[in-house]
């Protein structure tokens, strides 16, 4: 299926909107498109992430789920609890 709007169209959209102070309309008018397209453009379509960000975000996910399994504690066996319940406070 052939896209109607090209990816390049929708990251220039995307940085033109979101990084500055220019109205939509001048945004609209940039880009040839009518102030309908433009709000379908900027609310409807997401830019395709380059392989790059698509790496970093994930190695960030490895990251936050090592992390999480670093600090997650070890739920002990019914022998460790007994045993830790009926340890004296000094010998622990």
């Amino acid at each position: 299926m052939e896209k109607k709007y090209p990816d390049s169209l929708v990251k220039e959209a995307h940085f033109l909107a979101f990084s500055g102070e220019i109205p939509n309309k001048d945004i609209a008018k940039h880009l040839k498109l009518n102030k309908n397209e433009l709000k379908y453009v900027l609310y409807t379509l997401k830019p395709k992430p380059t392989i790059d960000e698509m790496y970093i975000e994930q190695f960030e996910q490895d990251i936050e789920r090592n992390y999480k399994l670093l600090k997650k504690e070890k739920e002990l066996t019914i022998t460790e609890s007994f045993l830790d319940f009926f340890t004296l406070e000094e010998y622990k």
